[in-house]
């Protein structure tokens, strides 16, 4: 289940030499299980009532709530304007179903994205937890990514791990030949949050894509650029979805009438020789015992010509 620092970063998926498990006709069966959000819901609902029971074994009785997150963030430079819903529903036995709904627009309208997600997890304070999630994000007919993700969590007293596997199908659409193509990639994610001193929380995670389309990556680079400026006024946005490796660095001062955050990550892109940095700077203040709201500014920095993007986020965290 997301906090709401993670909450306020969320807001940015041939042949092969090298070991993979993964195959284009797994990827392909992914592909067509989530070509639409209808699709992806009827997936989803197959995964939960065969995982439910799993889930069980490892509920306890600490309690939990249901959240609600309704986020905005705007990048000044370009236009780019992002909105996004997450819901977390507590269930019967401490289980959690999460829902998560993205929209991204640009003063052009060339570009906008659409995101849909929905997970099942146990509770979040069990000793072991687990969840899963299928997500999906692009626009239809031009660029769309699809991926399934697994967390696994041993949490301790102060201290909990996170092994995140994840499969992902990029597809990439044109008007010229071949008219389709589709990345598959296999990802790693190792996350750490420590909680051992009072007041404070620090986060740090790697995460690496293993890509199965290194043969033809001259084929995938050229779409890149036909893409890029075609349809994303940032390039950084459109390469978000091909990321190779991320490392990510959190630390969190907490109030009695919030709390203060700071958030560092590099990413690495995939087929071009690109990265970006990004610092975020957090502040969340608790209107009562439910109700609290958050803003945000964020720097990012692209390898590429250096440019430099400005976002401002804001935030209403809802708990029940």
């Amino acid at each position: 289940m997301l906090n709401s620092e993670e909450l306020f970063n969320k807001n940015c998926s041939g042949e092969d030499n090298s070991t993979s498990l993964i195959t284009p006709g797994i990827a392909h069966n992914l592909n067509n299980m989530i070509t639409t959000p209808r699709h992806l819901i009827t997936t989803f609902l197959i995964i939960l009532f065969s995982s439910i029971g799993v889930a069980s074994e490892f509920d306890d009785e600490m309690p939990t709530s249901s959240t609600l997150s309704l986020s905005n963030n705007y990048d000044y430079n370009y236009g780019n304007n992002d909105t996004n819903l997450f819901v977390d529903l507590e269930i019967p036995s401490h289980q959690h179903l999460q829902f998560s709904f993205g929209k991204s627009t640009t003063s052009d309208n060339l570009s906008n994205t659409r995101q849909i997600g929905v997970g099942i997890s146990t509770d979040p304070y069990n000793s072991f937890s687990m969840g899963s999630e299928l997500s999906y994000w692009g626009k239809s007919g031009l660029l769309e990514s699809r991926t399934f993700r697994t967390d696994l969590s041993i949490n301790l007293e102060s201290l909990s791990v996170t092994y995140s596997p994840q499969l992902s199908v990029v597809s990439i659409y044109l008007d010229v030949a071949p008219h389709q193509i589709d990345i598959y990639a296999l990802g790693n994610e190792f996350s750490l949050n420590y909680f051992g001193i009072s007041d404070y929380s620090f986060s740090a995670s790697y995460f690496i894509n293993n890509y199965g389309n290194t043969s033809t990556s001259n084929t995938i680079e050229r779409r890149i650029e036909a893409l890029d400026g075609r349809i994303f006024s940032s390039r950084v946005q459109l390469l978000t979805s091909l990321e190779d490796n991320r490392i990510q660095l959190g630390i969190a001062r907490y109030l009695n009438w919030g709390s203060l955050g700071i958030g560092w990550y590099y990413s690495n892109f995939a087929f071009v020789d690109s990265s970006s940095t990004n610092t975020i700077f957090t502040v969340d203040y608790n209107i009562n015992k439910t109700i609290a709201i958050g803003i945000g500014y964020g720097i990012q920095t692209s390898s590429e010509d250096n440019s430099t993007f400005n976002t401002v986020n804001t935030a209403l965290y809802v708990s029940w």
